[in-house]
């Protein structure tokens, strides 16, 4: 009976297993039969298999290439962003492996994380592009979002995000400190304050300094632009034309 080898991808196959199956019988002295079988097969079992016949003569081999198509596995670092007060959008890298078949689609769920054992809720069924756009959240809201990827043979796992506030990343600014005059002349003050606690998650781009008499009833502007000078003590600004012996109210 010639010796009978089985190897995959060039590697010996060095004893089969329950995943894995090989028989050989002996037909006749100078025949043999072998079968290598894979009752559930996955991904992992495609490649190259050969089998070897020898004998003190030579040897012969045969190859066969195995494809093995599933569902894909499932998308990769999905991320919110661009976080609105009633909008975001998800974006993900494709998967791994895609099942040996072409990805048709994605599937994107959305549910309420504020809630135990909340159901999910399909957002679409259909996208095709690692962006997708969603609109009508509720604002303050906390949401956790899936993505699932579609090829011909199935759907695959899910790739979660992390829990998220739906919220402007933006919002008005604190209020400045309260104005303080600092130097005195005829016909002027030097004015400062400092800075609000909260910027509003954006840089503060300049001050509008307001006064008028004390007493009156309508304020008015000092400068004709934004004042941004920042001084020792905080921003500063020196209001000109005041009339000597007046009281001023600054805001």
């Amino acid at each position: 009976m010639p010796k009978i080898e089985w190897s995959k991808n060039e590697t010996v196959i060095e004893k089969p297993t329950d995943a894995l199956k090989i028989t050989k019988e002996e037909v006749s002295r100078s025949e043999a039969k072998t079968e290598l079988s894979i009752p559930k097969a996955t991904r992992e079992d495609k490649g190259t298999y050969t089998v070897t016949a020898s004998n003190r003569l030579g040897s012969v081999f045969r190859n066969v290439h195995v494809e093995v198509y599933d569902r894909p596995s499932p998308p990769r670092n999905l991320a919110v962003t661009d976080i609105k007060a009633e909008s975001c959008y998800l974006t993900w890298d494709a998967p791994l492996d895609n099942g040996g078949s072409e990805i048709t689609h994605y599937i994107i769920d959305k549910r309420d994380a504020s809630r135990k054992r909340a159901e999910w809720e399909e957002v679409t069924n259909s996208a095709v592009e690692r962006r997708y756009g969603i609109w009508k959240l509720i604002p303050n809201g906390q949401y956790e979002f899936r993505v699932r990827a579609v090829n011909k043979y199935g759907i695959s796992d899910e790739c979660k995000s992390d829990k998220v506030v739906i919220q402007d990343p933006y919002r008005t600014p604190g209020p400045p400190g309260k104005p303080k005059v600092l130097e005195r002349t005829k016909g002027s003050m030097l004015v400062s304050w400092t800075p609000p606690l909260d910027n509003g998650g954006s840089p503060i781009t300049g001050y509008w300094l307001e006064k008028r008499e004390e007493g009156g009833a309508y304020w008015s502007r000092v400068s004709r632009a934004p004042i941004t000078k920042v001084g020792l003590k905080g921003v500063e600004f020196n209001v000109p034309r005041l009339i000597e012996g007046v009281k001023y109210q600054f805001r």
